[in-house]
């Protein structure tokens, strides 16, 4: 495979340097004065589409599959996550990291087995790296990620030197269908037995893709589905969970299965969830349970294959099985490597790959497998 990462553009004063002390001042100072999680919460749309500055952490992720005529196949993936730092609240220094912004955009050609990576780390700028609280608006130079109110369609751009894509995503009209999930209990999502670890989290999966893609000095048009989670929290993680898998997939009949487990250091288990609906943000009715109810915390992940990093050394069960209730569903990726290394804007590397889901020997679905802390310890607190 051919591994054509850029190298991150780091967009403030202080370059990386300033990236890593911000990491630490997170790390080492207290988070009493972030917002935290309320179940008691509900989320009220559009405005928690826009951000929430006040948390500790949040990040809008979008994945998604397109094909162009002839049947030539891209899967892509722009994720922008902002942390906010402690101690520095309301400094009127232009350095100060109080606000900080990342961007991570990826482009996967599974035929040439070729995968584009580019990142971009700053600060709030306004008017030139910035968000919104009331919408979906999200600027990074060039850069953006952007919601219209009027009819509920995404605008996306991303400019790089060996790729460009301009997207466009609306969800579908359809009668009844419902085009966002609230996770867990109406939008908390517990990420382990405590409630302070928990996030607010919603999808909306399904939506329509349409647009334009550069690569290697061509272009073509193309048309497809995608996935957008967001997601915010101040202490997402328990001190022994280092990490998760997560899958996102686009069923073909219109519905989605989200799941997820976190991780202990052992690889263990420590808590899990999963979403199964239809399209219209039910119970899928093609895959109950004999049994009555299926816990939200029983569905079991069977790793199947793993492929090895020669750059992190880190080892990725990039095939795995989904057992829920007496389904067992199975991810396999379209290839293996697909690694992405954002060591010059968040310090890490983790494996965000594009995958298909399998019911037997049935192709029932396409979306993404993320798989967080197999190089080192995730730390999200």
């Amino acid at each position: 495979m051919v591994d054509k990462r850029k190298r991150g553009l780091i967009r403030w004063g202080g370059g990386l340097s300033m990236l890593l002390s911000c990491n630490n001042m997170l790390k080492a100072q207290s988070l009493t004065d972030f917002q935290q999680v309320d179940r008691n919460r509900d989320l009220t749309f559009p405005r928690d589409y826009g951000a929430h500055f006040g948390f500790g952490i949040e990040w809008w992720y979008v994945t998604g599959w397109l094909w162009k005529k002839g049947g030539a196949l891209c899967a892509f993936q722009i994720t922008f996550f902002r942390r906010r730092s402690a101690g520095v609240i309301n400094s009127e220094s232009s350095f100060s990291p109080e606000q900080l912004i990342f961007g991570h955009a990826s482009l996967i050609l599974p035929k040439e087995k070729e995968l584009f990576f580019a990142e971009r780390a700053g600060r709030i700028r306004k008017g030139i790296i910035d968000l919104s609280e009331v919408n979906t608006n999200i600027v990074f130079e060039d850069w953006f990620l952007k919601r219209d109110p009027l009819v509920d369609k995404y605008i996306i751009a991303i400019k790089d030197e060996q790729f460009n894509y301009d997207l466009t995503l609306s969800t579908i009209s359809k009668q009844k269908m419902k085009t966002t999930i609230l996770r867990g209990d109406n939008g908390f999502s517990r990420k382990g037995p405590s409630p302070k670890q928990a996030s607010f989290y919603y999808s909306r999966p399904n939506l329509v893709v349409d647009g334009s893609v550069r690569v290697k000095d061509q272009v073509w048009l193309g048309k497809g589905l995608a996935w957008l989670d967001h997601e915010w929290s101040s202490k997402l993680l328990a001190r022994q969970a280092i990490g998760w898998d997560w899958i996102g997939i686009n069923l073909l009949d219109g519905g989605s299965l989200m799941a997820f487990r976190i991780r202990e250091r052992d690889g263990k288990t420590f808590w899990s969830d999963f979403s199964l609906l239809d399209s219209f943000g039910n119970n899928h009715p093609k895959y109950r349970s004999q049994e009555r109810v299926v816990e939200k915390h029983s569905a079991k992940w069977i790793q199947k294959r793993f492929w090895k990093s020669s750059k992190s050394r880190a080892e990725y069960p990039i095939e795995q099985n989904i057992i829920i209730g007496e389904h067992m569903f199975m991810v396999r990726p379209i290839m293996d490597n697909q690694e992405i290394d954002a060591r010059l804007s968040t310090g890490t590397f983790y494996y965000e790959g594009a995958v298909k889901l399998y019911y037997g020997k049935r192709l029932i679905g396409r979306g993404f497998l993320e798989l967080t802390g197999y190089s080192s310890p995730l730390r999200l607190q």
